[in-house]
């Protein structure tokens, strides 16, 4: 038996029940290391040890949220709201650091904070119009699809993260993000004062 298969199988027997086992293919899907538990607010992580859920401020459940999405943005299927959910959360969770991104991983249900707060975020963030863009390219849509889709669960993070954070988040963003979470855009406050009249 070759050293791969020992410890595959050593892995497999440490599994705790309803875990899926530790291998090859779940370390595509939650990378090296053991697969974490998606149980609310027991073991496991998010990946950055900063991130540990806090159950008492979910408010809703991902299918939950799912459901909203599919709602909102008229989906014909709830396979396809889950697709853009995700693909949307991978996106934002590339664009934000900091207290705002620990926060808002928090007011997230479980698989929607997994999936947010497993990318590394850029070294350069996109405007509104940059992720739309980018989010097109990811998934083979145009840019017209790409901003439904963006509006549709932007719209829904929002309200799970409530006014005050959100505007954390707005703060933290370049100009544009505004619009996608459903709320009118600002002229942001230039740094120079203006001439005295």
């Amino acid at each position: 038996m070759s050293g791969a298969a020992t410890m595959h199988q050593a892995a497999a027997v440490r599994q705790t029940p309803g875990q899926p086992p530790y291998g090859r293919d779940n370390e595509q899907e939650y990378g090296p290391g053991p697969v974490p538990d998606r149980g609310r607010g027991q073991g496991g992580g998010y990946g950055q040890g900063d991130l540990e859920p806090s159950p008492s401020r979910h408010t809703v459940t991902f299918g939950e949220l799912v459901e909203r999405v599919r709602t909102d943005g008229l989906y014909d299927s709830t396979q396809r709201a889950e697709a853009v959910t995700r693909s949307v959360l991978a996106g934002l969770g590339r664009q934000l650091t900091g207290d705002e991104r620990v926060e808002l991983a928090r007011v997230l249900p479980w698989e929607a904070a997994l999936e947010f707060s497993a990318q590394i975020p850029a070294a350069r963030q996109l405007t509104g119009l940059g992720f739309v863009q980018d989010l097109a390219a990811r998934t083979g849509s145009g840019p017209g699809p790409a901003r439904w889709d963006t509006g549709s669960v932007l719209r829904n993070v929002g309200d799970l993260a409530g006014p005050e954070l959100l505007d954390r988040v707005l703060a933290q963003l370049p100009d544009g993000y505004a619009l996608l979470f459903g709320r009118v855009q600002l002229a942001r406050r230039s740094e120079t004062p203006r001439p005295a009249a």
